[in-house]
């Protein structure tokens, strides 16, 4: 058994590299990094005639929708990072001077047919909405480096210097001629100039991290849930999708306006503990109880209970109890509340998200008319995208994002927006600072009165403030919409809770009797795999409750408790 085991060690080291176990000591926090470091077995390409992406993964996912063909999709977890490179082909991105963003971006889509509860300004409308709680991206700057600037050569001797002088007056007499020549007896061909070759950049993105407890980045996933509504009870199919891509885009400033994108779709999963289906049919050990409010003119206290901890599959269904006791004891009000009282259970959804941002609002800008050349050795910030240049071609450092997310670049280009400003106001401003302000005279000397000046009124837009406001009221709200997925209804409390005894034959005790509520109902809701996950991130929210309400006469018990469901 000994030498069996030995065999093993020794067929294990084999396979370690010879650099790495010739020094034991050494060796061993190698191993450790090795270890720690991702192994990418997996490389997934996606290509368009401009652009091409890797993306390296250690494990991959195939995935087919209905009206496309089977799709191999790279898979991550929670603490990796998304690899690869992104390449550009030189015969259609040849431009001298341009711009290459990479960017994650991780976006939750929701189609919602019908309004579930009243229209308002926080109501979400019906119709598809597209909310992006996730985005982190890289500018890369391209452009045709200078030749450098050579020393000065020694000195020559007459004879190379006259050679030299009728080399070059012979190349130039030679374009010459050949700029000279007609179209069709040019030559293309150049066998000196070599043929540009791929650019290539490296890109590391690394996935962020929860900042609050409760919050968890949220995992890629697709449901269609189908549901009921409105005065007929019409049925309608909702749907919600988590979607996470790797976007490139590539931008020429030779004032073509040219521009190349391409689109990689990745899945994150993150990793979970097992659980076994089998043990869900299990019944609970612990349960929560949490008491209904109160009616100031009646003796009695109603609870529900529920499992805890409050957290259930799809596939699974959730149990639940309803109690009321009267206190002090009487056997006449527990008898009336027992028989008529009205019990309602209902699981409630909510879906809200942040209103979308001005920048999604606005227009896309053209930059056909906008030449931007990037200087090079321009100011770098750090970010959580790592971008490397992986070929020969000269590129200027990565412009990373400032600290409000905002692109510098995007901010130079905002601002000559606003100053072309439309003719009848830019007309308006020219002939207000035509004249010397210095100079008191000045306005007589102009053919129009000057106009006094009246301040404008803000523009009112119909979206939020961006967000360098996100203290104000405007920044906060967010669209929200609630939906009851199912409701049971019970007239009266149909039992009477009885004791556990140790034994069949035996029978409680008068003090656990006295502890029973005096009426019981006893429920479960059926849960489905169409239905939404629970998602909590950065204003991203789907949250589910199980609203109880105990209505007798004109009096109603109500509470809300919130569960998880994944």
């Amino acid at each position: 058994m000994t030498s069996s085991y030995g065999h093993r060690s020794r067929t294990r080291s084999e396979s370690v590299p010879y650099s790495m176990t010739r020094s034991p000591p050494a060796s061993f926090p190698v191993g450790l990094r090795l270890l720690n470091s991702p192994l990418h077995t997996h490389v997934s390409t996606f290509k368009s005639p401009e652009i091409q992406i890797n993306i390296n993964s250690s494990s991959v996912r195939n995935l087919r929708r209905a009206d496309q063909a089977s799709t191999s999709l790279p898979v991550f977890g929670d603490h990796d990072h998304i690899t690869g490179s992104v390449t550009l082909d030189p015969q259609n991105c040849a431009a001298d001077s341009g711009r290459l963003t990479i960017s994650i971006e991780g976006s939750f889509e929701y189609i919602s047919p019908m309004s579930a509860t009243k229209r308002g300004h926080s109501q979400i409308t019906p119709g598809k909405h597209r909310h992006i709680f996730y985005r982190d991206s890289a500018v890369i700057p391209l452009y045709t480096a200078s030749e450098p600037v050579s020393a000065p050569a020694p000195p020559r001797s007459g004879f190379r210097s006259a050679f030299a002088a009728s080399l070059r007056r012979a190349t130039s007499v030679e374009t010459l001629s050949k700029l000279a020549s007609p179209p069709e007896l040019r030559s293309h061909s150049s066998p000196t100039s070599p043929s540009p070759s791929p650019k290539t950049f490296n890109f590391d993105f690394e996935l962020p991290r929860p900042e609050k407890p409760g919050e968890e980045l949220p995992s890629t996933f697709s449901a269609s849930n189908v549901v009921s509504g409105g005065v007929r009870g019409r049925v309608y199919s909702e749907n919600a999708s988590v979607n996470y891509c790797v976007h490139a885009l590539w931008e020429a400033f030779d004032g073509s306006g040219t521009q190349a994108k391409l689109e990689a779709p990745i899945l994150f999963q993150p990793d979970t503990d097992f659980q076994s289906l089998d043990g869900f049919s299990i019944a609970p050990d612990s349960w929560s109880e949490t008491a209904l409010s109160k009616v100031d003119n009646l003796p009695i206290e109603c609870a529900v209970t529920i499992p805890n901890p409050a957290t259930f599959p799809r596939s699974s269904s959730m149990p639940y109890f309803v109690v009321f006791t009267t206190k002090p004891r009487s056997r006449t009000l527990a008898a009336e509340f027992m028989s008529d009282a009205t019990i309602a259970v209902s699981l409630v959804r909510r879906v809200a998200f942040p209103r979308p941002s001005p920048q999604q609002l606005l227009p896309s800008i053209q930059t056909q008319n906008l030449p931007m050349t990037p200087a090079p050795g321009s100011p770098t910030e750090p970010s959580s995208a790592n971008v490397t240049q992986a070929s020969s071609v000269p590129s200027s450092p990565v412009h990373a994002r400032d600290a409000n997310g905002r692109d510098r670049g995007r901010s130079r280009l905002l601002k000559r927006v606003v100053r072309s400003a439309p003719p009848i106001l830019s007309s308006f401003l020219v002939n207000r600072t035509d004249a010397d302000v210095s100079d008191p005279h000045a306005g007589l000397w102009t053919n129009e009165k000057p106009l006094p000046t009246v301040p404008v009124p803000p523009l009112q837009l119909g979206f939020p403030a961006p967000a360098a406001y996100a203290g104000s009221e405007f920044a906060t709200m967010s669209l929200s919409d609630s939906r009851t997925l199912h409701t049971d209804i019970s007239v009266g409390f149909p039992k009477r809770p009885k004791g556990r005894t140790h034994s069949p034959n035996s029978h409680p005790s008068l003090e656990s009797f006295k502890s029973l509520p005096d009426g019981l109902y006893k429920g479960s809701i059926p849960l489905q795999k169409g239905w939404f996950p629970t998602l909590q991130w950065h204003g991203l929210t789907i949250e589910y409750f199980i609203q109880v309400s105990v209505i007798f006469d004109s009096n109603e018990f109500r509470t809300r408790v919130p569960v998880r469901i994944y």
